[in-house]
């Protein structure tokens, strides 16, 4: 999938960690398209965890509200940067993108 940046603070992010977020906040390990495409230099354990946005009828206070984000590994979202510049150090999960799956080995875009 290409980058996406449609304005300063907008991106597409690849899931990489759903479990090992060391808040416990339900977060999600992010690699964002275009930023963090060396991931021989920028290894998976360096990348900022996400939060994602709930809906406003789930409390996300107290430990009540669902737990989960229903994201895997691999999936891709739509990011947005809190913090403003270069800094990139606070993202929040707007929404999922919709993925077939990857292709196989020897599989066309076709199937």
């Amino acid at each position: 999938m290409k980058s996406f940046n449609d304005g300063p603070n907008r991106y597409i992010a690849e899931v990489v960690n759903i479990k090992d977020d060391p808040d416990k906040l339900g977060r999600s390990q992010l690699r964002i398209l275009s930023i963090h495409d060396d991931k021989i230099n920028i290894p998976d354990k360096q990348l900022h965890w996400g939060m994602p946005i709930k809906p406003a009828d789930e409390a996300s206070h107290q430990k009540i509200g669902s737990g989960g984000n229903g994201l895997l590994v691999g999936s891709h979202v739509l990011v947005h940067m809190m913090d403003d510049g270069q800094g990139r150090q606070t993202p929040y999960i707007v929404g999922s993108i919709p993925k077939a799956g990857d292709k196989k080995d020897g599989e066309t875009k076709n199937g």
